[in-house]
Formats: C-alpha cells, sequence, structure tokens
C-alpha cells in the first residue's frame, strides 16, 4: 500500500550535496551490525537490510517511529519490536546491535567513547556510502498521522523500558503464547518486561452514583468518557496525540494493544454527541475529524476486510462508530466551520468505507414479492 520499501544495496550519494549531510538540519539515525535481510523501518519507510546497511539520514527534526524485525522464514510472520525517537535538527543518534537479545541496545547501555566515535564517523562522512535517504514526499503523509505525538505524550504513554513489542504487549500475551504452545516458537532470549504502553483507562460502565436517566444517556452519548479522558491531559486536543500514538503502534508496531486502544478511543469520540455539538469544543472537533480522516486514508484498502463483510458487517466497531458519527453531525445548526470540514471526512468514508455512508443516508430498499 502506502509502505515504501528500499533495497540499501548501492551507494546513492546524489541527493545530497558534499558537506551537507549534517549541516542542513536534517538529522540521522545510525544502525551498527544490524544483521543482514533485517526489515528496518521509520514511519512510512520500510527497508530490507544489506550487508552495507547502516542507518537513515536526512530524517526531518522531531517524532518518529522506527521498527524492525528479521527476515520471515516461515508463514508466521516474526514479531516486530519498535519505538519512538526524538530528533533534533542536525542530530546523529547512534543504535548498536546486540546478537544476544537481537535488539538494539538501549542508549544507556552504549559506551559514550564508542558512540562519540561514531558520530565523529559520520561527520567526516565515513558512512555516506551506507546510509538509505528518508524521502521527503514522506514527511507530509508521516506528519499528517503523527503531528499530536509531541515529547510530552510520549512521556505519558511510552512503555517503561521505551521499547513496542508486537510479540508481548502484555503479561497476559505471556501466559497466552504458552497455551497455544508458542511461547517456545517465539522465545525471548531475555527476561520478559512489559512493552504494553500506559494509555488512558477508558471506562466501560457509567458511575455507581449515576441515576437512572443518566446511565441511559451516558449509554448514548460518551462525552462522559471523554471528560474523563481529558483530565489526564492539559489540552483536549491531546487525547489525539494518544489517539495517533495507538494508531502508529498498531499499524507499523503491529501490536493488538494498539488496536484495540485505537478502537476504543475511535469509538468514544465518534458517540460524543454532548462534546461535538458544544461550541466551545469546535476546535477538538475540526481536529478529530482531520485525524481520523489522515488516518482512515492510510489504513490498507484490505485491513477490515474480514471485519467488514458477510454476517460480521453490522456488529464491526467501524460500521458503527462512524455511522453514529455521520449521523451527529449531519445537522444544520453545528457551527459553520463543522459543517465546512465535514466534506472532507465524508468524502474519506465515502472512498473507504461506503457501506458505512450508504447505511446512514439511503433510504428503505423497497422489494417486490411474487404474489403480492
Amino acid at each position: 500500500g502506502n509502505f515504501t520499501r528500499h533495497l540499501c544495496r548501492a551507494k546513492d550519494q546524489n541527493n545530497y550535496m558534499e558537506g551537507s549531510l549534517v549541516t542542513d538540519g536534517k538529522a540521522i539515525i545510525l544502525c551498527i551490525d544490524v544483521p543482514e535481510r533485517t526489515h528496518f523501518g521509520i514511519d512510512f519507510h520500510i527497508f530490507q537490510c544489506g550487508p552495507k546497511f547502516k542507518g537513515i539520514r536526512l530524517i526531518p527534526s522531531g517524532v518518529h517511529f522506527v521498527y524492525y524485525n528479521s527476515d520471515a522464514g516461515s508463514d508466521v510472520g516474526p514479531p516486530r519490536t519498535g519505538f519512538f525517537v526524538r530528533l533534533q535538527p542536525n542530530e546523529i543518534q547512534v543504535f548498536i546491535w546486540n546478537p544476544e537479545t537481537e535488539q538494539f541496545f538501549k542508549p544507556d547501555e552504549v559506551d559514550a567513547d564508542q558512540r562519540d566515535r561514531y558520530i565523529l564517523g559520520v561527520k567526516n562522512h565515513a558512512f555516506d556510502a551506507f546510509l538509505g535517504p528518508y524521502s521527503t514526499r514522506m514527511q507530509t503523509e508521516w506528519n499528517s498521522i503523527s503531528k499530536h505525538i509531541t515529547p510530552q505524550i510520549l512521556d505519558l504513554l511510552e512503555p517503561v523500558h521505551k521499547q513496542i513489542s508486537s510479540m508481548y504487549d502484555s503479561a497476559d500475551d505471556v501466559e497466552l503464547l504458552k497455551k497455544l504452545n508458542l511461547d517456545n516458537k517465539f522465545a525471548s532470549p531475555t527476561p520478559y518486561v512489559s512493552s504494553e504502553p500506559f494509555y488512558s483507562h477508558v471506562p466501560k460502565n457509567p458511575p455507581k452514583t449515576a441515576t437512572p436517566h443518566q446511565i441511559t444517556q451516558m449509554a448514548l452519548d460518551k462525552s462522559w468518557i471523554l471528560h474523563e479522558i481529558w483530565k489526564r491531559y492539559k489540552d483536549p486536543s491531546d487525547v489525539l496525540g494518544e489517539v495517533q500514538f495507538a494508531f502508529v503502534c498498531f499499524l507499523m508496531g503491529q501490536t493488538f494493544s494498539g488496536f484495540e486502544q485505537w478502537k476504543k478511543l475511535i469509538a468514544v469520540i465518534c458517540s460524543s454527541e454532548e462534546i461535538i455539538c458544544n461550541p466551545s469544543h469546535v476546535s477538538f472537533c475540526l481536529s478529530a475529524m482531520d485525524c481520523m480522516a489522515n488516518q482512515f486514508e492510510h489504513v490498507p484498502e484490505d485491513f477490515f476486510e474480514t471485519m467488514i463483510t458477510g454476517d460480521l458487517r453490522e456488529e464491526n466497531f467501524l460500521t458503527a462508530s462512524l455511522r453514529g458519527f455521520l449521523e451527529i453531525i449531519d445537522d444544520p445548526t453545528l457551527d459553520a466551520r463543522i459543517l465546512k470540514n465535514s466534506s472532507r471526512f465524508i468524502s474519506v468514508i465515502e472512498k473507504k468505507f461506503p457501506f458505512v455512508t450508504a447505511d446512514v443516508w439511503d433510504g428503505p430498499t423497497i422489494e417486490e414479492i411474487d404474489g403480492m
């Protein structure tokens, strides 16, 4: 789909001027001793490492997601590990492969003198021929699904050791693998450490103090849940940083916990009618529509295929959530800015999930019965 694949097996020195490698405001990630044929990705780029691969250059400053996994040697895909990086202009970050753990050493495990020598080597152009380019064309796409992921959001959500693994999302996954006799197939050389991010708690049930009338209202309008989640953040739009964090973790990091949290947050936002209709939350609503539209544009065409076909279509969370949201914004009394900006959101949904808009706006189907 939208993933660009590069094979880093040849020199590519035509895209930058001599001497500009670390002085043009772009950052570099240096990767030492990565095994050949490892799949290494950053944002929408994914490389299959050749024998000369030593990292990525021309990376815009800001937050990025790095991920990797070994070459698939069977029908069962290998686990993927990922982590977010925060890059400053002209910064060089060094990651060294640990063959024992089959992961990169953590930054605090790398000898400072060794790291400084590698950084000096980059500045002296010793690695120029071995660095794959970060395409500027992909920068806009990455920004569209990550602009709310700030360093402050990362501080709140990242796991203890920063590593996000598709193998173990939580301690429950370890027990599940044992029950399925898969723990040996995906055995880890290191002791289990949870890679589950510190996602916000999404309440399922109304508070015990709620009256019967309030319980009924809360079942229909999930604004109360969004208000609870907002308490964790300084600004209402910060929750969109968590939506994007979870989306990146499941789409690129291939984590089930990321998908689950993204699903929960999308469902809550789409059914928060009181907030969507509140004039004081117009800014949040506009940002939320933009955030979701950008994400749906990057979901692979067949991503929801197994969940939106046959008898499961009506029960699919995406169908119910988007249908409810479209019904809420189909209100001429809403703020004019919401009505104006809803056109792009609706266009994306119609293109990507046409069955959703059909459910909302199609009239009743009249069928003729023989003999009637």
